[in-house]
């Protein structure tokens, strides 16, 4: 029986020494293997730009080294179940990594996808700035066709985010745009309609072979459009709206029932404004009101003797010449003028007592600059530049109230 336990124990004494000598040979090896797909997986998984993939290869990394030290200190089982894990790490980072390439290339086929849907939109479009950002995004594209190539998926992917941006955007400002030469087809449209009445009632040949010439126009404007050309049709549709325009004026100057509404309308016009410019008391307004009755009584006298274009003439300068007399009254007397700059004049000395006595510099900084102001507006007065006057004492009133409310403990 001692003899048995003897050879037993001489027999487990050579095993645990034998085995660690028949296993390093396999476990150095697998080592090497381990090694190698990892230099293999980590181009795979850093070109990627795959996040999860990279800490997945990191970790492995980490664990690979741990292996490798318990090789070192003979603990071979551990060693071995550890690599075990390694690779199965590293097999699944570059399984993502391979992932996000299929991604990249599914995400490119979608984006040349938007691009040859948004280039009929673009090239229909008179809207430069959707076309510069329609040309932004196709370079961005091809530069990150040229790095997926490269095998940099991040900055593929990151410059097709930014190519998809720019074409939403481009293909919204063309939208736009196109949508607008519809409306405005629309409109032309409209005012064809409406001149075709005014040009038939007025019997002018003149006026009815300008609106021909218009709606030639106007057809060609549609037909460009309808071929893509907006920038041409936008082009035609302006020429259509000026003869359009005129032929209306032509139709007008010839017509004696719009012609004598025009004279009534501006009879009344004049009523009006005798009325405005003699509670102004404004003597210029009413020199600019006397003056345009005289280019009505011209209009009068030229209508009675069949002069209609004459008379149209007269009209036109008679409504100009009202307009002013009222402009005059209402806003641009020098007379009340004046007086708001007296006023103001005042209103700048009592603010100066009341910031001084507060000594708040803030109040005394705003009221400064409301000086300025009121003085650029008594050197426009002085020129005779009534509208300039008017808006720095706008500026000017503003800011000294403002002085005063923060002097008094305001903001």
């Amino acid at each position: 029986m001692t003899h048995l336990k003897t050879r037993l124990l001489s027999l487990l004494i050579v095993i645990g020494f034998v085995m660690p000598l028949f296993a390093q040979p396999d476990i150095d090896a697998k080592i090497e293997r381990v090694k190698s797909l990892i230099s293999r997986a980590q181009p795979i998984v850093e070109k990627s730009g795959n996040e999860r993939a990279a800490a997945l290869l990191k970790d492995g990394i980490a664990n690979f080294r741990k292996a490798v030290n318990l090789r070192n200190e003979n603990k071979l089982r551990e060693a071995n179940a550890l690599l075990d894990r390694v690779a199965e790490t590293v097999n699944k980072a570059v399984q993502l990594a391979n992932q996000n390439n299929n991604d990249i290339d599914t995400k490119i086929r979608k984006v040349k996808a938007s691009i040859d849907r948004a280039k009929p939109v673009i090239e229909k479009s008179t809207n430069e700035r959707a076309k510069a950002l329609f040309k932004d995004a196709l370079a961005k594209f091809d530069r990150a066709v040229a790095l997926r190539k490269e095998n940099k998926i991040r900055e593929a992917n990151a410059l097709l985010d930014k190519t998809i941006d720019l074409i939403n955007q481009a293909v919204r400002l063309a939208n736009q745009n196109n949508n607008s030469i519809d409306k405005m087809i629309e409109r032309v449209g409209n005012e064809i309609e409406r001149a075709k009445k005014i040009v038939r009632e007025s019997g002018n040949e003149r006026a009815a072979q300008v609106l021909r010439e218009a709606i030639t126009h106007f057809d060609k404007a549609k037909r460009l459009n309808a071929a893509g050309k907006p920038r041409e049709a936008a082009a035609e549709l302006e020429v259509t709206t000026k003869l359009v325009t005129k032929a209306i004026a032509i139709a007008n100057g010839n017509n004696p029932t719009n012609l004598e509404k025009m004279i009534k309308r501006v009879g009344a016009e004049i009523e009006k404004a005798k009325k405005i410019v003699k509670r102004s008391g404004n003597e210029r307004a009413q020199q600019v009101l006397d003056k345009g009755i005289e280019h009505y009584r011209k209009a009068l006298a030229f209508y009675k003797n069949g002069n209609e274009r004459a008379c149209a003439a007269q009209l036109k300068i008679t409504t100009k010449l009202v307009a002013k007399a009222i402009a005059i009254a209402r806003g641009n007397n020098p007379d009340s003028l004046d007086k708001a700059i007296k006023r103001l004049g005042e209103r700048i000395e009592r603010a100066e007592r009341i910031v001084k006595e507060s000594g708040n510099r803030k109040a005394m900084k705003v009221l400064k600059l409301g000086i300025e102001h009121y003085n650029k507006a008594i050197r426009f007065n002085k020129a005779g530049k009534k509208r300039e006057a008017a808006a720095q004492l706008k500026v000017a009133s503003k800011l000294v109230a403002r002085a005063v409310a923060i002097a008094n403990g305001g903001q």
